[in-house]
């Protein structure tokens, strides 16, 4: 099978990170852009797993267009700009095996980072619960009514429910 057959399994109807694909995985959820803090642990995690080469996925919602660039990151302030010019649509950074991926929707109202324990745990160091607290907060400052709902959604898709 060849990368993008395999990696487009991992999309659901919807263009985002299929649950059923992911079930064996650990996942985290982390709000809106990724910060400078967690592209560093992001890319150093890339790093000491040797997930390379890195590639990227980029695709519309209707998935007519697909992209794939591999990516040449040095640093982490490559990743984040990476993903700054190209919030305009669904990506999906991975590897070739398919190791981790970091999920950002179009608009990136929120990431999903998907690996084994060890990659989650390098890529944010944070605890399980920490991680729903920060998510959790996030929620509640938003003060559109119609944004939480839909983050509470992704909430309960990739993380309650798995619980």
């Amino acid at each position: 099978m060849d990368f993008l057959s395999n990696i487009m399994k991992y999309i659901d109807e919807d263009s985002e990170i299929a649950i059923d694909k992911i079930k064996d995985k650990d996942i985290r959820i982390l709000p809106q852009n990724i910060n400078r803090i967690e592209a560093e642990w992001i890319f150093e995690a890339i790093v000491t797993m040797r997930y390379t080469p890195i590639l990227a996925i980029r695709y519309t919602y209707d998935k007519k267009r697909i992209e794939i660039d591999k990516l040449h990151l040095n640093k982490y302030e490559d990743l984040l700009e990476y993903l700054s010019d190209n919030s305009y649509t669904n990506i999906i950074i991975t590897n070739e095996k398919v190791d981790f991926m970091l999920f950002q929707p179009e608009g990136t109202e929120y990431s999903l980072l998907v690996g084994n324990c060890d990659f989650i745990n390098k890529a944010y160091k944070c605890t399980y619960k920490t991680h729903i607290d920060i998510f959790l907060d996030e929620i509640d400052m938003e003060d559109n009514i119609k944004m939480k709902k839909y983050l509470k959604t992704k909430l309960d898709k990739y993380i309650l429910n798995q619980a």
